[in-house]
């Protein structure tokens, strides 16, 4: 069997909608659900899923029903992702443009080792970590270390948005061992560093005079592109991997709060029955 030119993490946001009145809980897991059959039918059941966290919603999605849907996820095959929504899910009081949500690590470090240590009561295990808004700071990298969590999924090269914690000018384009002292650059040539970065899958191309500050159609992000873009986006990578002779090792992003959306549900569906 020929070895994968590029090996693809399934990342699903398991983000609630809409942020300031949410859906109750059965309707959150019937998207979840819809979103699990997929990844079951396409992917053999082998994505990662967000487990939330926010100053919203602490303690939410680390209790019944939720944890039972972790459970299955991950006997599924499937493995979970620690998701810290600082800012769009802040307290309305404390909801600011300018805010990360982590200008006060001591609170979001106790909200993380809480969350990790809730899920381990109940067998689980965070296996990776992706910032809200694909934010990252050293403080929060060092705290992962902490936590024994290995794999950093914030990466999004070429994304610039400083008031939220996120700078990835110039990142690597595919998996790479992150320094600590610059998130955005690898460690010494073949060096292996404690936080393993699965970037975002982009095409390399910015459109306009200043990075964008989120996904758009140049990136594996499903709400945010076309089913022709996503395909164009892959065959990127892949010439990316023939031309370097290294395979690629990237994310593509989902969201299940689009599971009941005709246009992104089954555009996932096609693309992940392209890449397949």
């Amino acid at each position: 069997v020929m070895e994968p030119r590029i090996y693809l993490v399934v990342n699903v946001d398991a983000d609630p909608d809409p942020v300031d009145t949410p859906a109750d809980n059965d309707a959150v897991l019937e998207k979840y659900k819809i979103v699990q059959q997929l990844i079951n039918e396409r992917c053999s059941g082998k994505a990662v899923i967000s487990v939330h966290s926010s100053p919203l919603y602490r303690e939410r999605f680390i209790q019944s029903p939720f944890v039972d849907f972790w459970k299955e996820w991950t006997s599924g095959g499937g493995d979970l992702v620690l998701h810290m929504e600082e800012d769009f899910y802040a307290l309305p009081e404390n909801r600011r443009a300018s805010s990360t949500g982590f200008e006060n690590l001591e609170i979001v470090e106790q909200a993380m080792k809480e969350t990790v240590s809730a899920l381990s009561s109940e067998g689980l295990t965070c296996r990776a970590y992706r910032g809200g808004s694909n934010s990252m700071t050293p403080e929060i990298a060092e705290v992962l270390t902490e936590l024994g969590i290995s794999v950093d999924l914030s990466c999004a090269p070429g994304l610039i948005w400083k008031e939220r914690a996120v700078n990835w000018a110039r990142a690597p384009l595919s998996g790479y061992f992150m320094s600590p002292q610059a998130l955005a650059r690898a460690v010494d040539p073949g060096g292996q560093g404690p936080l393993l970065e699965i970037p975002l899958g982009w095409d390399g191309i910015n459109d306009g005079d200043t990075a964008p500050r989120k996904p758009n159609h140049h990136y594996l992000a499903n709400e945010s592109s076309t089913y022709e873009d996503l395909c164009r986006v892959w065959n990127v990578i892949l010439e990316r991997a023939d031309n370097s002779g290294n395979h690629q090792a990237v994310s593509l992003l989902s969201h299940t709060h689009t599971a009941k959306t005709a246009r992104f549900h089954s555009q996932l569906d096609a693309f992940l029955r392209f890449v397949t």
